[in-house]
This record gives C-alpha cells, structure tokens and sequence, in this order.
C-alpha cells in the first residue's frame, strides 16, 4: 500500500467513524503532516490533489481504486481494497488517532487542526 493510499484510507476511516473529515493527519512513524479538504461528496488530500469520494455507505472510491469498510464494532473496522483484494484492519473511533494494520505494517496517524 502507498503512503498516499495509507493516509487516504486513514483520513476516510477517520471521516466514517466521526462524521468529520480530518483537517490534518500527522503520520506517527514518519513525522509528516498531511492537510485535507473537505468537499461535498468526500475530501482531497491538498499535497497530492487525489480525491476520495463516498460511493456508496460502506464504500469509498479513491481514484480507480475502492475501500470497502466493514464495522467490527464502535471503533474497529476491517477495510477490503480493490481491485487488489487487500485487507486492512484498523481502529478509528472519531478520537485523535487513527491506527491501521495491513500485513506485518502497523501505521498510525494523530488528527489534528489546521494550522491557525
């Protein structure tokens, strides 16, 4: 999975848990921030331009690739990506951090604000 993939799916993850799509993703391993802009339909990623646009309830479309999220609970969540036929699990209840597990990978990312 791509870092941008990575924060695209974290961002989205974030955004179905609380409602809210995240200003800022600050990436915990790497130390870099990313910024995002809410839109209509979904949100943009302001360094790269990609969009994520809400497909269906359960289904985010980034580009030509599509998150598919099931609920494990509250907080937890499992995310298939196609056409790739990944899974991803993860944590992401609405609160200041967004944590995910794709393979042996573990990447977590604190929400934060835009800068003032």
């Amino acid at each position: 999975m791509t870092p941008l993939l990575c924060r695209m799916l974290a961002a989205a993850a974030h955004h179905r848990a609380s409602g809210v799509v995240p200003a800022v993703l600050h990436n915990l391993w790497s130390g870099e921030t990313h910024e995002f802009r809410r839109e209509p339909d979904g949100f943009t990623d302001a360094q790269s331009g990609q969009r994520a646009v809400q497909a269906a309830p359960d289904t985010v479309a980034i580009g030509a690739v599509s998150l598919r999220f099931t609920a494990i609970d509250d907080v937890a969540f499992a995310a298939r990506i196609e056409p790739s036929g990944e899974s991803v699990t993860g944590r992401a209840g609405g609160g200041a951090s967004v944590t995910l597990h794709h393979g042996e990978a573990f990447h977590q990312y604190a929400v934060g604000q835009a800068a003032a």
